[in-house]
């Protein structure tokens, strides 16, 4: 668990090699670090390859700061690459959205 280490976005640069290169990391929680969408998205970079992760936590504080300090353009971005995150399954594929749900419980913006 590295969540409330305030490793930034350069921890978060640390994360994705690691996660890029570990095979036998099962599951990470790293929230409440500073990371912002530059972050984020390479955290996704190392989620695309990675294929041994069964379980990732959303990084909800992270993402809650992140969207509070910027403008909307930021947050279109921001929610990109964060719905990505949210599908993007251990296997290097995208995984059935409902299997995904479960594993990734980040709730959905509700659209009226």
């Amino acid at each position: 668990d590295l969540s409330s280490q305030r490793i930034g976005n350069q921890g978060a640069f640390a994360i994705a090699r690691l996660i890029q290169t570990n095979k036998s990391l099962q599951h990470l929680v790293y929230d409440d670090n500073g990371i912002d969408l530059e972050g984020f998205k390479s955290i996704l970079l190392g989620l695309k390859i990675n294929s041994s992760l069964k379980n990732v936590a959303i990084p909800l504080l992270d993402i809650k700061s992140s969207m509070d300090s910027v403008d909307t353009g930021y947050l279109g971005d921001l929610f990109n690459v964060v719905s990505q995150m949210q599908y993007f399954g251990p296997t290097g594929n995208v995984q059935d959205p409902l299997k995904t749900f479960l594993r990734f419980p980040i709730q959905k913006p509700i659209v009226k």
